[in-house]
């Protein structure tokens, strides 16, 4: 045999060997590489949802903002979105920040907007706001420490995620 004459060795790549396992179905990928593919996954899918909370928040805080009373129509379409907004956070588990969990009452999903009141503002001691809202009846009390930070603000500040602030808006 001279030099010149070629001979095809089988080459083995890494693609190769892991796409099938003997029985003919594709192999589970492993390690890092699976890491990877399922870190990436679970970012495109929170990031769509975060899209489609911050279109519903929006939507709702446009359409408080043009209503004229407490249960016309554009506010009942607005705690109609503020449901949607609700089941997206059950369904998807995705976390906020409690400032915006803060705008819609709780029981009734009313819309909290400064131009139309909607709500009625008590100070219950020197530094507890007590926010009733006017449609349901249900109240809450906030502390007012200015210095506070939550263990979720905590998180939002250390993290850099850049459609967090799409959210906020």
């Amino acid at each position: 045999m001279d030099d010149s004459t070629c001979v095809a060795e089988p080459s083995f790549s890494k693609a190769s060997s892991s796409s099938t396992a003997t029985n003919g179905r594709p192999a589970r990928i492993r390690g890092k590489e699976a890491a990877g593919k399922r870190e990436d996954a679970s970012r495109l899918h929170v990031l769509d949802s975060h899209m489609r909370l911050n279109l519903l928040h929006q939507g709702a805080t446009h359409l408080s903002c043009q209503s004229k009373g407490i249960n016309d129509g554009y506010a009942k379409l607005a705690r109609r979105y503020v449901k949607l907004f609700k089941d997206v956070l059950k369904t998807e588990r995705v976390k906020i920040q409690p400032g915006i969990g803060r705008t819609f009452c709780r029981k009734c999903k009313q819309m909290f907007v400064a131009k139309v009141e909607r709500c009625k503002l008590n100070f219950v001691q020197r530094k507890v706001m007590q926010r009733t809202c006017l449609l349901c009846g249900y109240s809450r009390n906030y502390e007012w420490n200015t210095g506070y930070v939550s263990r979720n603000e905590k998180h939002w500040k250390e993290e850099d995620d850049p459609f967090r602030e799409e959210i906020m808006q």
